[in-house]
């Protein structure tokens, strides 16, 4: 399913400044969209895509609305088509939905001004390639897949096909792999069985799962086709610098740093003075230099981590 096309330059620029995240997409070295978002948006509660356990306060039959809390004092706006297939955790009564009921929901629309957020049952999963969709339970494809490949979705997809969930494979899966495609659907299979088994055992009020920053969202949705750099100025990287036959190959690597990154620390064995060793024979030792340099950081690094650096965390402890 690997289209041959000439593929189009596509690159992606993240800045922090000024309390806020840029992202910029390019294509061909031209700017085609920008996102901004809050750096703080780690903290931020009830966004797009967070998860609860929320309870019925009211129904209001007239608007075809309920209003739902997802934490005390925290009312939410909720279509009452959705009740027809969400997954209640406490039902009252009979009726499609009760006042009292506890259900999963997931955020849809953030509150805007005096607008409360909007809340649906019908719970998404997303992946860079498919969306697991809980109560729409076709099978679909992105318009921007060739026909052909669309055809051979549908049918090798056809053994997922049930009455509780739908997917939908995504403009990113065009030149991916089958197996990568199918790979990422049973990651999302698997997390949507332990969401509503977790659910189940849940109090009201839970947050169930929280949706990351709109910046990695963003990240996450951007079509890879063609994609060559993702750069992202404050992300924190250490140059290390001997006087071996390497040295021009990281000279090459310290002039460019500043134009992509700026957060950047170079660790340069050349600006320590090594009294009674000739010029010609520190590229030699160089090394050694460097060895005791990280062992000065190393030290720090155990007391800011609170872990000896000797005993592994990960590596050789189990298989993975």
């Amino acid at each position: 399913m690997r289209n041959e096309k000439k593929q189009m330059k596509r690159k992606v620029l993240i800045e922090k400044k000024e309390n806020h995240v840029w992202t910029f997409f390019l294509e061909e070295d031209q700017i085609a969209e920008i996102h901004c978002a809050k750096s703080d948006e780690q903290e931020k509660v009830h966004q797009i895509g967070d998860i609860y356990v929320a309870k019925v306060q009211n129904i209001v039959q007239n608007i075809g609305a309920a209003f739902l809390e997802i934490e005390p004092g925290v009312n939410c706006y909720f279509d009452l088509r959705d009740a027809q297939n969400a997954f209640f955790t406490h039902k009252i009564g009979k009726k499609p939905l009760c006042i009292g009921d506890e259900l999963v929901v997931q955020i849809s629309r953030e509150a805007v001004k005096t607008k409360v957020p909007t809340v649906t049952g019908n719970i998404s999963l997303t992946g860079r390639y498919a969306v697991l969709t809980h109560g729409n339970t076709r099978i679909g494809v992105s318009s921007k897949i060739s026909k052909k490949d669309r055809e051979v979705y549908k049918e090798r997809l056809q053994e997922y096909q049930n009455d509780q969930y739908g997917l939908i494979i995504r403009t990113n899966a065009k030149d991916a792999a089958f197996e990568d495609v199918l790979t990422e659907i049973e990651q999302l299979k698997a997390e949507y069985e332990h969401l509503l088994k977790y659910a189940a055992s849940r109090v009201c009020f839970s947050c169930l799962k929280s949706a990351p920053p709109s910046y990695i969202t963003d990240l996450k949705n951007a079509y890879m086709d063609g994609m060559q750099e993702i750069i992202v100025d404050d992300t924190p990287v250490t140059l290390f610098m001997g006087e071996d036959e390497q040295r021009p190959l990281a000279e090459r690597v310290a002039r460019f740093l500043p134009r992509v990154n700026g957060n950047y620390t170079i660790i340069d064995t050349k600006e320590f003075e090594l009294k009674g060793i000739s010029p010609e024979y520190r590229g030699t030792i160089s090394h050694l230099v460097m060895h005791g340099v990280n062992n000065r950081v190393d030290a720090y690094m155990e007391l800011f981590l609170r872990h000896p650096l000797s005993i592994r965390r990960y590596y050789r402890q189990f298989e993975y």
